[in-house]
């Protein structure tokens, strides 16, 4: 960020996920690379603002892009539940790009594009116990398999 500090200007868009910020099971070491990507960017975000330097992480769900083509899953299982998630997404990269840049110009720390994602994101800050029991009944219920893939 050395030029941009001299600038006094500009952006910085970090790519994370929602995974990031929603904690889901049998996705940990994907949960914490994206964590951290949120976690520095919100660092960044508080460190370059006095240069006029905006931060934000990108933090979406699902969207439709080719990922499944190179995607590696522990197993069928797995893989089966990403194309579902992917099949149900309304939203298109174009789109998740369109919102990061508006995101961008609005100084949002962090931009969650769909709605599933911001509830996610609110009902975790605002009642975490209530919202990891969700996650842990959810998995057992067979509204919460629909919902978690």
């Amino acid at each position: 960020a050395p030029r941009l500090r001299e600038q006094k200007s500009g952006f910085i868009l970090n790519v994370a996920s929602s995974a990031g910020i929603a904690s889901l099971p049998e996705m940990g070491p994907y949960n914490v690379s994206k964590a951290g990507v949120v976690a520095l960017s919100e660092t960044l975000y508080t460190e370059l603002g006095q240069y006029g330097i905006g931060v934000s992480a990108l933090c979406p769900t699902f969207f439709k892009t080719n990922l499944l083509a190179t995607m590696r899953a522990p197993d069928a299982a797995q893989h089966e539940k990403a194309k579902n998630f992917f099949d149900r997404s309304k939203i298109t990269a174009e789109e998740v790009a369109k919102i990061a840049l508006e995101g961008l110009e609005a100084g949002d720390p962090i931009i969650i594009p769909q709605l599933d994602g911001r509830v996610v994101h609110a009902l975790k800050r605002l009642s975490p116990k209530f919202y990891f029991g969700l996650i842990k009944n959810g998995l057992k219920s067979p509204i919460g398999q629909r919902i978690l893939g």
